[in-house]
């Protein structure tokens, strides 16, 4: 393998184009199968220059694929054709990754919607998810929590009928983590387990405490506080987006949080495949033996997790933080500005002029400005 990667020189800063032309080679391909890689490729390109990117090998992130689907899906180009695309610039991208030219191919971590026509979720970027939990909060004080159904459904990635189906006894307390089965579907037996960051972790506590919940009980609660339900998610991240007046193709969905934390993972320099751990697999063994095959890449993910939740959280401090001092402001100037204009219907004398200047040397100031001396 290292002779083919001398041979061919490709590094991260080679484009697409070029990288599929040096690659041929050593590919048993007819003439047509080539052409249609070129022209897949050809496609992407014309997208990432559209976008002011250089379409090469390493420059590409998880979120500009996704939002590569998502305006195809817009410009009504086939679900087949997407799929083939991707598949083609996954293939191209694994053969150089195999090299070692690059580490990571983050097309095998996409999963093409079916009906790619129609609209998809935005992902949201840091900024977002900060105001989305602004809001969560807000929502607390008019007696609608839904603070815990929203954060696991960010920190996991789960779907929608998966998140339904979470039971207390999903909260493994001692290993922190949050373990889902799907039972067995189409012979495959799909287990998964989730870190669970220090704040959610204690969250799930509390909600579990307060609502004197027993092992089968449902973990999660819609908006009306009752056990929740495929559609009310629809309905909760709805009503977040009225909150923040998001419109049209800024209006985020329940699969909107599983595309935004496998793409904040993956712009943190996560590895793909324990962003795909994160996002699901399949496997027939026992529970232990995923913890112990697994083990590594739960804890790799438990640390940026972590660090995610940890710089929300502050992100969040300040944002509210600055907003109280700016309607600190706000209200002193509306109380300066009714002092002048009470003070702006006499005159005052200078004795009285110096008092003030004492005690509200501000108001003074301006008062000296008028002339509303005698």
């Amino acid at each position: 393998m290292n002779s083919i990667s001398d041979e061919i020189l490709i590094h991260p800063t080679s484009l697409f184009r070029e990288s599929l032309h040096l690659m041929k080679p050593f590919r048993n391909w007819s003439e047509t199968t080539f052409q249609s890689y070129l022209n897949d490729v050809h496609a992407y390109e014309k997208y990432c220059l559209n976008q002011k990117i250089e379409p090469t090998l390493g420059q590409t992130k998880l979120h500009f694929i996704q939002k590569w689907i998502k305006d195809q899906g817009e410009e009504k180009i086939s679900y087949a054709t997407i799929k083939r695309r991707i598949a083609s610039l996954s293939s191209i991208t694994e053969f150089y990754k195999d090299l070692g030219v690059i580490h990571s191919n983050v097309f095998k971590a996409i999963s093409v919607p079916v009906g790619a026509t129609e609209y998809h979720s935005p992902i949201m970027n840091f900024e977002q998810l900060v105001e989305v939990h602004q809001v969560i909060n807000t929502f607390k004080q008019e007696n609608i929590d839904v603070e815990l159904t929203v954060k696991v459904m960010l920190y996991t990635g789960l779907r929608n009928e998966a998140l339904t189906k979470l039971k207390v006894k999903n909260v493994l307390y001692e290993q922190e983590l949050l373990h889902y089965e799907s039972g067995i579907v189409n012979s495959k037996h799909k287990v998964q387990f989730f870190p669970l960051p220090p704040r959610l972790l204690t969250l799930l506590k509390q909600h579990i405490q307060n609502y004197q919940l027993i092992p089968e009980d449902s973990l999660l609660f819609g908006l009306k506080g009752l056990p929740l339900q495929n559609k009310q998610l629809n309905r909760i991240t709805d009503k977040i987006c009225d909150y923040l007046d998001w419109k049209g193709a800024e209006r985020v969905t329940p699969h909107g949080f599983r595309a935004t934390i496998a793409s904040l993972l993956d712009e943190r320099g996560v590895n793909i495949s324990d962003i795909k751990y994160l996002l699901g697999h399949s496997n027939k063994d026992t529970v232990n033996y995923y913890l112990r095959r697994d083990k590594h890449k739960i804890e790799r993910l438990r640390i940026e997790l972590n660090k995610i939740e940890e710089e929300i959280s502050e992100a969040l401090e300040n944002k509210n933080l600055n907003e109280d001092r700016n309607r600190e402001v706000s209200t002193k100037n509306i109380y300066e500005s009714n002092e002048i204009k009470n003070l702006e219907k006499i005159h005052l004398s200078e004795e009285e002029i110096l008092r003030l200047l004492d005690k509200h040397p501000k108001i003074a100031l301006k008062l000296i400005e008028k002339n509303l001396l005698y």
